[in-house]
């Protein structure tokens, strides 16, 4: 299941920022019945006309992808997996991913970069600062 929200903001200039917020629940199994909607949905963001810039945050629940700022998967990952069609489909739409660490950790297991942050382009999100969990104060698996 997908939940989005999105934002206008008005930048500089009277510049126009639309950023949207997107979490899909479950696991890239669950994921991967629901994965033509999830890419429609993306590739309409891509598609809204008159923004100088979109941006798009989420927990995609796709740990398999390791982002460094380019997305690599296992060697012997299907195309037909739902972290390969998630990365055609991010491709597709030439949006640029900034979270290069972790961002989940789960005691036993190893740390993953589930939430991401997308923008138009590449130079659009800078200073990015990835915080200690233990800083933060959150009680969750996220930061």
């Amino acid at each position: 299941m997908y939940k989005i929200s999105r934002y206008e903001i008005s930048g500089k200039n009277q510049s126009k920022i639309i950023v949207s917020c997107i979490y899909c629940s479950g696991t890239p199994q669950r994921a991967l019945l629901k994965d033509p909607e999830m890419y429609k949905l993306l590739r309409s963001l891509n598609a809204t006309t008159g923004y100088q810039m979109k941006i798009i945050v989420g927990d995609f629940n796709l740990n398999r992808i390791t982002w460094s700022p380019d997305p690599e998967l296992p060697d012997l990952i299907s195309e037909d997996s739902a972290e390969y069609k998630f990365i055609e489909c991010i491709r597709d739409s030439f949006m640029c991913q900034h979270i290069t660490e972790p961002t989940r950790y789960c005691e036993g297991n190893r740390p993953t970069c589930d939430d991401l942050l997308f923008s138009s382009y590449e130079n659009n999100v800078s200073d990015l600062k990835h915080e200690d969990r233990k800083s933060t104060r959150l009680n969750s698996s996220h930061w």
